[in-house]
Formats: structure tokens, C-alpha cells, sequence
């Protein structure tokens, strides 16, 4: 009996932008879940010294306490597990892990609070100029309404007094 699992690999955020979009990163986790449970198939061939879940705990802590680490160098693009191939790296020679340069970060940063302050004035200004002209209009109407009520009472009683 053969289970199959397939990951779409269009939903698993090819250009790596799960800060926006969250589903994304559900998708990612998974499809973590399903190699992970693809791994346990006897014929990986990854079981004895690779990631797999079937990896003995002793090779799996070697590679913790070596300052190495496995990166996957063939079968990314299928979703079986037996093609796959991995090379262990040390950390110390590998290139660090870094998001963008602080100037792109500071540029991201100026942008993001122009852009918000930008539609905090816009909206506030929409809302005050829309406040002004509701209340006008609510002003008109009340005294409209007051004067048609002051003229009636004024002929009633004009008329009570004859």
C-alpha cells in the first residue's frame, strides 16, 4: 500500500514572502509535515545519515554538536523523498543568514512612516472636511425646522389672542 502526498509547489511562496502572506506559511508547514512523514519510508535513502525521520538519535546529535548542518542539494523539486540529497555544511564557514542591509531596512522603515502618515492626514483631513459639511447641512436643516416651528407657534397664537 503506497500513499502518496502532494504539495503544489506554486503554494508553498516561491519568493519567500510569508510576512505577507500567512497562508503561505501554513502551506510551508505542511508540507514540512508531509516529507517529514514521507521520510519514514523504508527505502530513504537518507535514513541512515541524513534528515529523515528515521535518522538514529546518535546521528542526529552528532550533527547537532559538530556545528554542522544538512542542506538539501537534489530532489526539491519532487515529492518523494528517495531522490533527495543533502550535504552537511559547518556553520562557521557558511555565509551568515541576513535579511537586508541596514540601509534597505532604513529606506523600508522611511517609506512605511511617510506611507502611513500620508493616510492618517488624508483620512483625517476626508474626515473633517465630510464632518464639516455634515454638520453644516445639519445646521441648515435645524434651522429650517426651528423657524417653521417658531412661525407656526407665532400665528396659533396670534390667532388665540383674537
Amino acid at each position: 500500500h503506497k500513499v502518496t502526498v502532494e504539495v503544489n509547489p506554486s503554494y508553498v511562496d516561491p519568493i519567500d514572502i510569508e510576512w505577507i502572506s500567512g497562508p503561505a506559511a501554513a502551506l510551508k508547514h505542511i508540507a514540512a509535515v508531509a516529507s517529514y512523514f514521507l521520510s519514514i519510508d523504508r527505502n530513504n535513502p537518507n535514513a541512515a545519515s541524513g534528515p529523515s525521520a528515521r535518522t538514529p538519535n546518535d546521528v542526529l546529535k552528532q550533527v547537532t554538536i559538530s556545528g554542522q548542518y544538512w542542506k538539501q542539494t537534489k530532489g526539491m523539486s519532487t515529492e518523494t523523498v528517495l531522490d533527495d540529497e543533502y550535504e552537511k555544511l559547518a556553520w562557521a564557514t557558511s555565509e551568515p543568514i541576513t535579511g537586508a542591509s541596514i540601509e534597505e531596512w532604513s529606506t523600508g522603515l522611511i517609506l512605511l512612516n511617510v506611507a502611513a502618515w500620508g493616510l492618517t492626514a488624508y483620512w483625517s483631513f476626508w474626515g473633517c472636511y465630510h464632518g464639516a459639511v455634515f454638520a453644516q447641512a445639519l445646521s441648515r436643516s435645524t434651522a429650517k425646522n426651528a423657524g417653521e416651528f417658531s412661525d407656526d407657534s407665532t400665528e396659533r397664537s396670534d390667532e388665540d389672542d383674537e
